[in-house]
């Protein structure tokens, strides 16, 4: 039996059919590295979806701001769900492989209670997560096959340089 090496066992990206193990736990022999069920935008992307940038943050503190108050106006839009998502929203981080790209995340393996919202109501999720950050019709298309478990970087990986 050959032994399979970190990358075999937690590739950059997974389908978000296929969930990674839950964060921190020992899977295969590795601890399980953090992953974030989302959208991979380059960051000239999320410039154009988040405009608002008087002050020149960088750009995932400005999605986040933008992507909270457009959240509120869905929950008002659809008071039954206000009850179910609680304080759910996407949020858009940047500590990725790549510095030229930021997700926009529904979700991480660490979370087990919002993991099990997303999967339950996994085309309501996707489909509120979309008009609220604004994806046009035809990204919609294209990010509806791109939502992926993107693996982040953390302390425990082995390839932090």
């Amino acid at each position: 039996m050959t032994s399979q090496s970190y990358p075999d066992v937690f590739p950059l990206a997974l389908a978000s059919s296929s969930p990674p193990p839950a964060y921190n736990t020992v899977h295969k022999g590795f601890l399980t590295p953090c992953y974030s069920l989302g959208w991979l935008l380059r960051r000239s992307e999320a410039r154009k979806l988040f405009p608002d940038n008087p002050s020149r943050s960088p750009i995932p503190i400005v999605a986040n701001r933008d992507i909270v108050k457009k959240w509120s106006k869905i929950e008002w839009k659809y008071p039954e769900l206000k009850e179910k998502f609680e304080r759910f929203h996407p949020v858009a981080i940047g500590n990725l492989w790549d510095s030229s790209h930021i997700i926009v995340l529904l979700c991480t393996n660490s979370g087990q209670k919002e993991n099990k919202l997303v999967e339950e109501n996994k085309e309501e999720v996707i489909s509120l997560a979309m008009e609220l950050i604004g994806f046009s019709e035809e990204m919609k298309a294209k990010m509806t096959k791109e939502l992926k478990w993107h693996r982040m970087k953390c302390e425990h990986d082995p390839y932090i340089i």
